[in-house]
């Protein structure tokens, strides 16, 4: 499951993707799906002329974070 929403930012000058939600079922996490979803993500975001794509997590949340760090973003 993946969700996210599009808006226009002021400090990216123009439309960014934000991912405000992606979920994998915890049995089948390392086949790699999340990276499939944050593929569509980013293509869909791409499509419609977004500069870039954000999202926030927890802090308890260190395996999101390793697997969003892998994926390319920064903290």
């Amino acid at each position: 499951f993946c969700h996210g929403t599009y808006f226009n930012t002021f400090w990216l000058s123009g439309m960014t993707c934000y991912v405000s939600s992606i979920i994998t079922n915890e049995d089948e996490r390392g086949q790699g799906n999340g990276i499939k979803l944050m593929d569509h993500a980013r293509d869909l975001a791409k499509e419609r002329g977004c500069k870039g794509l954000v999202l926030d997590s927890g802090m308890p949340r260190t395996q999101a974070h390793r697997f969003y760090e892998k994926y390319g973003f920064e903290k």
